[in-house]
């Protein structure tokens, strides 16, 4: 029997934690999220006072254009997102949140609390530490300049 990796060791526990974060969201929102989506409305909750375009979040998220275009259409029909003219340039349609994407949006955060609570129940500050600091270093490790942030 051959030892597991520590990539697979990284990618269950990742796969652990998306289960649990969805469920949570579906359970208490009623709402499927995909990770894009998730991300995408994370970003615009985070970036309200900016001018966020589709072509951003594409490159944010270094997706294509159909990809992105097919995330943002399905928040769209979720009533999650919207467009709206930038005052400054009528060319250029901002990415915003509508009032149940933001209600939303508290509920996702607080359901991500809960999970850093739960894990948190089971280290110590100075592991959680640790395992942050190796968690970004792994990310390093595996991303190349183009992936980097």
């Amino acid at each position: 029997m051959t030892k597991e990796t520590i990539g697979l060791k990284v990618k269950y526990a990742s796969k652990a934690l998306r289960t649990y974060i969805n469920n949570k969201i579906h359970t208490d929102a009623g709402v499927t999220l995909s990770g894009t989506e998730g991300m995408v409305m994370r970003f615009v909750h985070e970036h309200q006072e900016e001018v966020v375009s589709a072509k951003m979040l594409m490159e944010r998220f270094r997706v294509s254009k159909a990809t992105m275009s097919q995330t943002l259409t399905g928040l769209i029909r979720k009533g999650l997102i919207e467009y709206a003219e930038w005052e400054k340039d009528g060319r250029v349609k901002r990415v915003i949140l509508t009032s149940e994407g933001e209600a939303l949006e508290k509920r996702v955060d607080a359901v991500l609390q809960e999970c850093d609570r739960k894990i948190e129940e089971h280290f110590t500050e100075e592991e959680l530490n640790e395992l942050a600091r190796l968690l970004d270093r792994l990310k390093n490790a595996v991303s190349d300049d183009s992936t980097k942030e």
